[in-house]
Order: C-alpha cells, then structure tokens, then sequence
C-alpha cells in the first residue's frame, strides 16, 4: 500500500470540494478509495492531519518556487518578459491546481489562504525591500499588491482557458513594480 498515503490525499481534496473538513469521515474516505481503517491510521491520525500534510507538502514547493525572487534586481525588461521566479511560481500553482483552488474554494479553509499571503508577501513583498521601494504608505502598497496578485492567480487558476503562465508572470510583474519604471 505504497500509494495509500497519496490516495487519502487525494481523496480528501476531492472531499474538501463539497464539504467542509469538519464533515469528512474516515470511514467515507477509506470506503471511496478501498482502504481499511487500519490503513488510514498508519499515515493519519485524522483527516485534519490530512489537511495539515497536504498544505505542508503545497506550501514547501510554492516556497521553493519562489525564494529567490530578490536574487533578480528590478529591471525594465520583465515589463515584458517574464520573470523566471513569478514564472516558477506560475508553473508551480498550475502543476498544483487542484490543491490550489479546492483549499481556496467555498469548502476550503481560511488558515490556508493566510499562510498562502504569508508566504507569498515574505518573498515578493519582504518589509524592508518594499520600504526602499515604496517608501511612503509600504504597509498599504504591500497589502495592495499581496491582494492583487492572489485574486488574480485565483481567477487565472480557475479560468476555463488560462492565459498562459508567461503571460500571466509578466502581468503581476508590471502590477507590482510597474510605477517605478517611466514609460
């Protein structure tokens, strides 16, 4: 039962799209995927610690995806080609699409979208960078710019036809810094 673990995961995802965590059994999970009860709690102890490895493992890739965003200075050029970490970032949350927009759905939960503007403000938007950059009002532009990009990563991730990631990276790029380069 190698995959047993990936399969829980999976099927609490597929759960998490019509109900809240509160409402899935473990006996409904193991019934759908053909595993004992025994099973399950060889890798969980509940179908929160579920939820809490799914998010783990997400939140460990997108960090990866984006923790050297800042190693590339600001330049004109990403005005129009895409930034290689936003573009990470993109590829990342379209390989992890189910993820992504079954725990920001309607039956998702509000401590997972809190550490995604966590984690995402910590590496696009650290406090002390964004000071240099914007001086006057830093705490509103980062929260602008935090709010900006996760509704539009969430409308991009849940678009019938997603414009392509590039397209999208080059998008949040000039949102982001736009203002500081003369046209």
């Amino acid at each position: 039962m190698k995959n047993a673990r990936k399969l829980i995961q999976k099927q609490v995802l597929e759960a998490l799209k019509t109900t809240g965590i509160h409402n899935i059994q473990v006996k409904a999970l193991t019934d759908a995927i053909g595993i004992s009860r025994s099973t399950f709690y060889i890798y969980y102890d509940s179908v929160y610690s579920v939820l809490q490895d799914i998010e783990d493992e997400y939140f460990k890739g997108l960090q990866a995806a984006n923790a050297t965003f800042w190693y590339y200075p600001l330049k004109q050029e990403y005005m129009s080609e895409p930034h290689p970490i936003l573009l990470n970032v993109m590829k990342f949350l379209q390989e992890n699409k189910d993820v992504s927009t079954t725990l920001r759905g309607p039956y998702g939960e509000v401590m997972f979208q809190l550490r995604c503007r966590k984690v995402l403000q910590q590496s696009l938007c650290p406090d002390a960078l964004m000071k240099v950059y914007y001086p006057e009002d830093t705490d509103l532009h980062i929260s602008y710019i935090m709010g900006g990009h996760i509704e539009v990563l969430h409308s991009w991730l849940n678009s019938e036809e997603p414009a392509p990631a590039e397209e999208i990276a080059v998008k949040l790029y000039r949102l982001m810094f736009g203002s500081l380069f003369p046209r």
